[in-house]
C-alpha cells in the first residue's frame, strides 16, 4: 500500500482490473495512427470515445509554478507525446466531476510519444511504485497522483518528473483484455523458454504473473510490453486492417471504454491517422524508465527507485525529439530497450 494513499478498498472495485486496460488503449492509439483502413472507418470506430472535460495545457507546470510554454502551431510541428494510464475506474477517475478521492489509481502509466518525422514511435513505461515527488503531497508511489487529483496532478506530476510537454491524454478502464487477444486468434509472445501462443485467458495469466518472477515488477513490466508488440504484429500479420469488418470489430472493442481529453477532437484523430498510415509495428521502440531497483520507503512501503540521472539523459532526448539517437549512441540507454524475449 503505498504512504498516505487511501485504501483501494474505499472505492468498492475490485482489483481483478489492472494493466490490461492500459495495453488496450495503447492499442487503441496503435491502431489508430497505423492506417491501411479506410477514413470513414476510423471516423466511425472513434465515436465510441468518450471526450473529458480537460485541457492538458493547464497542467503541463513547471517545478516553479508556471505554465509550460509553446503555441499549438509549435506543438504541431514536432512531436506529439500522449500520457496514456490505466485506471480502477475510467468515468469516475476521469471526470471532474465524478472523480472521488481515493477512489482510483492507476496501474500503468505510459509516455507514447510520436516523432516529427511521424515515422517512429517511443513508448516510456514507469513504474506504477516509483516513488516521486507529487506535487503538494510530498514523496509517494507515483500512482498515487490519480488518486490525490485525478488525470489532472498525473499530468503535473508526469510533467515535473520529465519536464517533457503532454499534448494529449487518454485514459482506459478495460475487461475486454481477453476478447481483443481472442479476435486476433491469440498471439505468439518469444521467451527465453521458446515461442509461446497464447488465447486471451492465457496471455492474461501471462502478463499478470509477478511473484514466480525472479525481478518480479520489472519482469511483468517487459511481458506487458512484450504483448503489446505480439498483438501490434499480429494486426499487420492477420490483415485485419485490410478487412473493414474486422478492423471495425477490433478497434469498437478497444474504444468502448476509452476516453481522452477534449482537445483531441475525431479531426485530429484522423488527421494524425493519415500523417502516419505508413508506420509498422517494427518503427515502435518499447522502453522501461531507469530505475535502481525496488527498495522501502521511510514508512516501510515496498517501492521503485528511479535512477534520476539517466531519467534525466532520456527525457531530455524524449523533449528535444532525439530518442533513436541517444539510444544508437548510448550503449547504457539501449539496456532501457524491451529485449526480443522475456521471462
Amino acid at each position: 500500500m503505498s504512504e498516505n494513499l487511501p485504501s483501494r478498498a474505499q472505492s468498492g472495485t475490485a482489483s481483478k482490473r489492472r494493466w490490461p486496460k492500459i495495453v488496450l488503449l495503447v492499442l487503441l492509439v496503435l491502431a489508430l495512427i497505423f492506417g491501411g483502413t479506410a477514413t470513414y472507418l476510423i471516423w466511425a470506430s472513434t465515436k465510441n470515445i468518450e471526450s473529458l472535460p480537460i485541457n492538458v495545457a493547464n497542467y503541463n507546470i513547471n517545478p516553479n509554478g508556471t505554465p509550460e510554454p509553446g503555441s499549438e502551431e509549435e506543438q504541431a510541428k514536432g512531436t506529439i507525446n500522449f500520457l496514456v494510464l490505466g485506471s480502477d475506474s475510467r468515468i469516475s477517475a476521469g471526470d471532474p466531476n465524478k472523480w472521488e478521492y481515493g477512489a482510483q489509481r492507476t496501474d500503468a502509466i505510459m509516455i507514447v510519444q510520436i516523432n516529427e518525422k511521424r515515422d517512429h514511435i517511443n513508448i516510456l513505461s514507469l513504474p506504477r511504485d516509483s516513488w516521486v515527488e507529487i506535487p503538494g503531497h510530498g514523496k509517494n508511489k507515483i500512482n498515487a497522483a490519480f488518486s490525490f487529483g485525478g488525470p489532472q496532478l498525473t499530468i503535473q506530476t508526469i510533467h515535473q518528473l520529465t519536464g517533457i510537454r503532454i499534448d494529449h491524454f487518454a485514459v482506459a478502464d478495460f475487461d475486454s483484455f481477453k476478447k481483443v487477444t481472442d479476435e486476433l486468434g491469440g498471439v505468439t509472445i518469444k521467451t527465453t523458454d521458446g515461442e509461446v501462443t497464447l488465447n486471451g485467458k492465457e496471455a492474461l495469466k501471462f502478463v499478470r504473473e509477478r511473484k514466480h518472477l525472479p525481478n518480479g515488477d520489472f519482469d511483468r513490466v517487459r511481458r506487458q510490453q512484450a504483448w503489446m508488440r505480439a498483438m501490434m504484429q499480429k494486426v499487420f500479420t492477420s490483415g485485419v486492417l485490410n478487412s473493414p469488418t474486422s478492423a471495425m470489430s477490433l478497434i469498437q472493442t478497444a474504444t468502448e471504454n476509452s476516453a481522452v481529453d477534449e482537445g483531441f477532437s475525431t479531426t485530429d484523430m484522423l488527421s494524425l491517422a493519415l500523417s502516419l498510415r505508413n508506420l509498422r509495428s517494427k518503427d515502435v521502440t518499447f522502453l522501461s524508465a531507469p530505475n535502481l531497483g525496488s527498495g522501502r520507503s521511510d514508512g516501510g512501503a515496498s517501492i521503485v527507485n528511479l535512477d534520476f540521472d539517466q531519467l534525466a539523459v532520456l527525457t531530455k532526448a524524449f523533449r528535444e525529439g532525439k530518442v533513436q539517437e541517444l539510444l544508437d549512441s548510448n550503449p547504457e540507454m539501449k539496456k532501457l530497450e524491451l529485449s526480443s524475449k522475456v521471462r
